[in-house]
């Protein structure tokens, strides 16, 4: 994971300016990225052209529920912003039906490779 994301996350809000910032900054971001691989193997294996709105949706709300127990908006927001550049939006079955599924683990992946930021100017 691209540690320019800890920085991110710390201008956003998402992570507090105290002595325990460089452990909550590299916690975040590595549940982030677990998230994401999951997200990516499961939308790469588990998704065909004939998959529905709701099978997709399932993948995502699936990653969520795994690895952000403890807030699963923020993933949503996280998601979102790396698909829209929104906090918000669409149901992601739906998004990624329009899009198309190549589109979204192509983002995903550059997320993961630290080629883009996953989010753009909102705050927790």
């Amino acid at each position: 994971m691209n540690t320019t994301l800890a920085a991110f996350l710390y201008t956003q809000g998402l992570i507090e300016d105290n002595e325990s910032f460089f452990v909550n900054a590299r916690s975040l971001e590595v549940q982030v990225d677990e998230c994401l691989a999951y997200l990516y193997d499961k939308l790469n294996t588990e998704i065909t052209e004939d998959s529905t709105e709701e099978e997709i949706q399932f993948w995502f709300y699936e990653a969520g529920k795994i690895h952000f127990t403890d807030n699963l908006r923020l993933w949503f927001k996280i998601i979102y912003s790396i698909i829209l550049k929104e906090p918000s939006g669409a149901r992601l079955g739906f998004l990624t039906k329009t899009l198309g599924v190549d589109h979204i683990l192509n983002l995903i992946y550059n997320v993961r490779d630290g080629r883009i930021l996953p989010v753009w100017g909102w705050a927790a």
